[in-house]
């Protein structure tokens, strides 16, 4: 889907809080679909993120991202999500508060029952321009990609348990109530702790089924 042409479709949903211009909108100037940055993926409160169902045993989602944070506060990219206990973040955020450089960086959030952790060392990124991001989601079996050229994929982190996204492995809801439904969503998201309203530009979103399924 690219965003310069047409709008998010009923596929596309929002966590908690309804679809407005004051987080998320089309772009005509960025030729995007733009997220202001909201909460932490573990809060349960207020999220800027937009993601679909996954429908199949084989998906690959992909996205590029125009992002210029200022601080480590501030992220934007893509998630594989179950829920607040349960996800895959791959995303750009900052450097430290205070580095004059305003460096980027490539990263990984692994978040098991509210565990967090971070499967990859961090990757420097050499260039300002938008990155692109994909999920190749196979069964258990989750695998991360980056480009900074358009298809020339380069794997990022290990092959990740990608069963932490499925309703048999969550037996309860953050909130305590069982069983837990919901299944596995992919989608976009952009944070920023900072209260700054760091906004992030996708340009697409494009979910497949390879199998056909």
């Amino acid at each position: 889907m690219d965003f310069s042409k047409h709008e998010l479709t009923v596929d596309f949903q929002s966590l908690r809080i309804p679809m407005c211009k004051s987080w998320v909108y089309k772009n005509t100037q960025k030729a995007s679909l733009t997220l202001v940055g909201k909460e932490s993926l573990s809060s349960l409160h207020q999220q800027s993120f937009i993601a679909r169902r996954v429908q199949a045993h084989h998906t690959v989602s992909s996205t590029c991202v125009d992002f210029a944070p200022s601080s480590f506060q501030q992220m934007a990219g893509l998630v594989c999500y179950y829920n607040t206990a349960h996800y895959y973040y791959l995303h750009i955020s900052g450097g430290d508060v205070g580095d004059e450089t305003t460096p980027r960086y490539l990263n990984i959030i692994n978040c098991d029952k509210y565990q967090t952790s971070t499967p990859v060392a961090p990757l420097l990124l050499k260039t300002n321009k938008p990155v692109y991001l994909k999920a190749d989601f196979n069964g258990a079996q989750l695998q991360f990609y980056y480009a900074t050229e358009k298809n020339c994929w380069i794997k990022f982190g290990p092959v990740l348990d990608g069963s932490i996204l499925s309703d048999d492995y969550v037996q309860q809801s953050p909130q305590g109530y069982r069983p837990c439904f919901t299944g596995a969503f992919v989608g976009m998201a952009c944070q920023d702790l900072s209260g700054q309203n760091k906004e992030a530009h996708f340009s697409f979103f494009n979910y497949d089924e390879p199998s056909g399924e």
